[in-house]
């Protein structure tokens, strides 16, 4: 910079000027803190089913209220969770880099093809009490009857969590993060070997191949198995073979919220102003870009799915090759399997047929066999026509005895 413009500035006075226009445009922490309620008002004025609370601390008289939380669920969000996403949602907390501390819990859900903001909050500190005003905020916004019923939970087992979840939402199902309990397992057991066995364990889909997968956890290290089989640990929070079928998800890290972490992370040392409406920026501007994009994609399936459906239909056309007859008549639809499809199954099936016929060849009788690494081609491609099978050593002496008796 003292290059460009042929002027020393010094570290310090730099610092000076960037302390100097931050205060004009965001103002000082007190004014930030002053100006909480107003900014909570004036999103009510623009979206009026946005739900926005402040909690602050009226135990001293004789001073101004101290503020303690802020709750924000945009009604935009909340709509568009309604309207298109899954019942399960991520919750998750995040240590704010401000001066002042505190912590932002965050509410994320599961739209058709990424992760879908639903609230946060900014708390003093991640406690049972924080996550209960939370969750409670949270269940009147979506509407969550039954006790949680029919809703899926899924958390890295924050402070404060679990106690939470049994007594607000004690029907709903509950899952941990498999990526931060392997991150808790490698601890105590680690190595390549045990990881991968965990995550066998994790991912198997039916009970039958979970109790094989746990029993060669448990050949491994016993202790392993009997760490994962923990009662504070129970499979139906962390393995794919003891979940609820009824949401058709089978998500296994709670990667929602700390994909959202990352996006918001420059957000997160601001003043609290500063930062609830850098969040609210990139949230619209992100849904914004999706609309747009959506736009040129034809179809019911968005394109992650779509990617996911098309793997899936080249591998079942390789392993299950159809015999029916595919030929479009008159008034019949298009068949499932497409040209580019059934081309692909029959190169791989044409080679499949010259690596068998490969192997019948070297296996017939009368040919020989390279044993040694020298010429091998020639070894094999002679016919049996053309020169004799090679004499043996037994042979060799048999002939040379009946020799000696002639003589």
């Amino acid at each position: 910079m003292s290059a460009e413009v042929k002027v020393k500035v010094t570290r310090q006075t730099a610092y000076r000027a960037k302390r100097a226009a931050l205060l004009v445009l965001e103002g000082s922490i007190r004014e930030q803190y002053a100006r909480l309620r107003n900014y909570g008002r004036e999103l009510q004025r623009v979206d009026p089913s946005t739900t926005i609370d402040i909690k602050c601390d009226f135990t001293n008289i004789n001073k101004l209220p101290v503020f303690k939380r802020m709750y924000i669920c945009l009604g935009a969000l909340k709509k568009g969770f309604k309207a298109g996403c899954r019942s399960l949602l991520g919750l998750d907390g995040a240590h704010l880099k401000s001066c002042f501390g505190g912590q932002l819990l965050t509410a994320v859900g599961v739209d058709a093809n990424s992760c879908w903001v639903i609230a946060y909050a900014m708390v003093e500190m991640e406690s049972k009490d924080s996550w209960i005003w939370f969750l409670e905020l949270l269940i009147k916004d979506l509407s969550i009857k039954n006790e949680g019923a029919g809703w899926t939970f899924i958390s890295d087992k924050q402070k404060g969590l679990i106690p939470t979840f049994e007594e607000v939402v004690p029907c709903a199902h509950l899952r941990f993060c498999v990526r931060h309990l392997w991150t808790n397992f490698t601890k105590l057991f680690p190595g390549k070997v045990m990881k991968d066995q965990m995550w066998a364990c994790a991912k198997s889909t039916t009970l039958p191949y979970f109790m094989k997968e746990m029993e060669a956890m448990k050949v491994l290290d016993e202790e392993a198995y009997n760490w994962l089989t923990d009662p504070d640990r129970p499979p139906k929070h962390w393995s794919k073979a003891h979940f609820n079928t009824n949401l058709k998800c089978d998500i296994l890290i709670n990667n929602l919220c700390e994909s959202f972490n990352g996006f918001i992370l420059d957000a997160k040392g601001k003043p609290p102003v500063t930062m609830f409406e850098e969040i609210r920026v990139k949230l619209m501007k992100r849904i914004q870009m999706r609309r747009d994009k959506m736009r040129g994609i034809h179809g019911n399936i968005c394109p992650k799915p779509r990617d996911i459906l098309e793997k899936n239909k080249v591998k079942a056309v390789v392993d299950c090759i159809s015999t029916m007859n595919t030929k479009k008549r008159k008034g019949q639809k298009s068949p499932l399997i497409t040209n580019k499809l059934r081309q692909k199954a029959k190169e791989m099936a044409d080679n499949q047929k010259k690596k068998i016929s490969a192997l019948r060849a070297l296996r017939a009788p009368g040919t020989k066999l390279a044993l040694t690494r020298s010429r091998p081609q020639q070894a094999i491609s002679t016919p049996t026509s053309m020169k004799g099978p090679t004499p043996t050593r037994s042979s060799q002496r048999i002939r040379q005895n009946s020799k000696a008796v002639g003589k």
